[in-house]
């Protein structure tokens, strides 16, 4: 019996074999084949890309990554934030990611044609600016409403409520300029006119449970919101409202008006992202 061996083979490749058998007896021949076909799986990841941010802008980030693979890499994958937000077809092996503001980890994954994916890349943070001169929808990480006023009937008192948040080119409402990152300003509502705005958060009564209205002089106390860039995008909103000194937070609750509450390190109420819109 003869007896061949191959060794070598990659995965998700395949190999032809074809077996003659000839027969001789005398004058006589006979021959007989046999041919099969073995498939070999790809169960092979690619390598773990590396991934570095080559350039950023006030609302982007510009990314460059790379990986090998037994056979071939087909895509890559960038999550932000730990969502996959872009693939990416190869060979391409940069891209641009849209940055909402706040602070960012971005990594990125390999695939390959059999469907195996590598490890995640090492994270890369990467921070996109509170624009002063954008409007912005504040959403909150534990309802995932947007703080509102309504159309008309607007006036000094009138409540900061949470309603679904509305297509980004027509915001009206839900339209606020902030102060920066981990600076103190006034949130200026688009209210009753983009080009003329007119209200501002204001934090009215007792802390700890200060309810956040709208107020006409943006220069009080309980006016002066702290902006504080968190991880994964978010931020908290903090003021002090009274001359007794008690810092409190944005505090969405489970919905209805806004609250100005104890802050919490850890409590998703206290926690908003930014979606930059069009009143």
């Amino acid at each position: 019996m003869n007896v061949a061996s191959a060794s070598g083979i990659a995965g998700g490749s395949a190999v032809a074999l074809t077996i003659t058998s000839v027969v001789t007896a005398g004058t006589w021949t006979s021959s007989a084949s046999v041919s099969s076909t073995q498939s070999f799986t790809d169960d092979i990841a690619p390598a773990t890309p590396t991934l570095s941010l080559t350039s950023s802008t006030a609302t982007s980030a510009t990314l460059a990554f790379s990986s090998t693979d037994n056979v071939g890499v087909t895509s890559y994958r960038i999550a932000r934030d730990g969502v996959t937000v872009a693939s990416v077809a190869a060979p391409a092996t940069t891209a641009t990611l849209p940055l909402p503001p706040g602070d960012h980890t971005v990594t990125v994954t390999a695939a390959d044609a059999a469907g195996n994916v590598s490890a995640a890349s090492t994270p890369v943070t990467v921070s996109a600016p509170i624009v002063s001169t954008t409007w912005y929808e504040v959403v909150s990480a534990a309802t995932g409403l947007c703080a509102a006023v309504p159309a008309t009937g607007l006036g000094s008192g009138t409540a900061v409520s949470q309603t679904a948040c509305v297509a980004t080119t027509a915001a009206g409402g839900q339209a606020w300029t902030l102060p920066a990152a981990n600076t103190t300003g006034a949130v200026t509502s688009s209210r009753p006119s983009p080009t003329s705005p007119l209200y501002y958060w204001s934090a009215a009564g007792s802390p700890p449970n200060a309810l956040v209205q709208l107020g006409i002089n943006a220069g009080q106390t309980r006016a002066q919101w702290t902006t504080t860039a968190l991880v994964n995008g978010l931020f908290r909103f903090a003021v002090t409202p009274s001359a007794n000194g008690t810092t409190v937070c944005l505090d969405a609750g489970t919905g209805g008006q806004l609250r100005a509450a104890t802050c919490s390190a850890t409590a998703a109420s206290q926690q908003f992202s930014l979606v930059a819109v069009t009143p």
